[in-house]
């Protein structure tokens, strides 16, 4: 199980990009590791590449040389005070290549991680969520760390300082119950066990009891005891593969603490109030990248938790072929007749 030693961040020149830097700056002071500043494009901009040029004529004519190397400047030499040391920021532009690529040129670059933010709209802010993390989702085969900034103004340097003041809390796992989702597993333990934190694994329960209008008997009282079983049946199975992937887990690394939890209800819904409760250091999901973000739970759970959570989201791609740890509980329950 390697480091994170290197983590690109990809940027398109907006201030909305660059609200994923106090992240990148956090992770980079505690791994610890290296920040790759990363742009990419079709074809350089006709305009030279030069110190000189003004804000307005950034906005006209964008020059990611420069740009770069500015905010190097800003998250290493500000005058409130140096953020990271310089040898730690490094800086990357790259022609010739599509913004989907973005997650194959990372790695290309020696990145072990991809960052960016979602749901740029203004300006030169061209990540967003439905085409370019879904697009790098789709032809890359690294985790991508996924962030949906608050709508608030705020500098980068006041961000910096903020995240920077706050400890990271933990990990949060969702998974469920299939094969698929433990794809997250190895990633998620290794940023818990680089950055020393608790790793919190959350399975949602979503009791289904079909209703035969038809079946002679089956009054209003009887669908309430065989939803009761199906909860009771369905929380057991959880707790009983949780507390197998907690053991696997710490067969892997014996020092990372685990702590787990089984809720109740829409998984959508139910993660997103569970995130905004907890407000987890970052959550690890797996999905499958297709027409949409996330597939997690045979939908869209994952892009929901993305639209609805603050805490970065790191997303991993379910690997071709891929059949889980074998960790699976068997469904054994005894069948709920009408006189039982």
């Amino acid at each position: 199980m390697g480091k994170y030693l290197r983590l690109a961040v990809a940027l398109d020149g907006s201030p909305h990009a660059e609200r994923i830097l106090p992240i990148a700056v956090k992770l980079a002071k505690l791994l610890p590791a290296e920040i790759l500043l990363l742009h990419v494009c079709m074809e350089p901009s006709s305009a030279e590449e030069t110190d000189s040029a003004s804000p307005e004529e950034a906005e006209q004519n964008f020059k990611p040389l420069v740009y770069l190397a500015q905010l190097k400047q800003r998250l290493t030499g500000t005058p409130k005070g140096s953020f990271l040391p310089p040898h730690q920021v490094l800086t990357k532009v790259i022609y010739g290549k599509f913004a989907y690529e973005l997650g194959e040129v990372a790695a290309e670059e020696g990145a072990d991680l991809l960052l960016m933010t979602t749901h740029g709209r203004s300006g030169l802010s061209l990540l967003t969520m439905g085409s370019i993390a879904t697009g790098v989702l789709k032809h890359g085969h690294h985790p991508l760390l996924l962030f949906r900034p608050e709508e608030t103004e705020i500098s980068l340097e006041e961000a910096l300082k903020e995240v920077d003041n706050r400890p990271p809390n933990q990990i949060l796992l969702a998974l469920d119950g299939t094969p698929k989702a433990e794809a997250a597993l190895e990633p998620a333990l290794k940023m818990a066990k680089d950055l020393k934190i608790p790793l919190h694994l959350v399975e949602v329960i979503y009791p289904v009891t079909p209703i035969i209008m038809s079946e002679p008997g089956l009054d209003y009282q009887m669908l309430v005891e065989i939803e009761k079983y199906e909860e009771e049946a369905l929380a057991r199975i959880a707790a009983q593969y949780l507390i197998k992937v907690v053991k696997w887990l710490k067969e892997q690394a014996p020092s990372v603490t685990v702590e787990t939890t089984v809720l109740k209800g829409m998984p959508e819904a139910q993660l997103a109030i569970f995130i905004h409760a907890v407000k987890p250091f970052m959550v690890v999901m797996a999905t499958h990248a297709r027409n949409e973000l996330g597939q997690l739970f045979l939908g869209s759970v994952a892009e929901e938790v993305l639209r609805k959570s603050h805490s970065p989201v790191l997303m991993v791609p379910i690997p071709k072929g891929f059949k889980g740890y074998g960790l699976q509980v068997e469904e054994n329950k005894k069948p709920l007749t009408l006189g039982s």
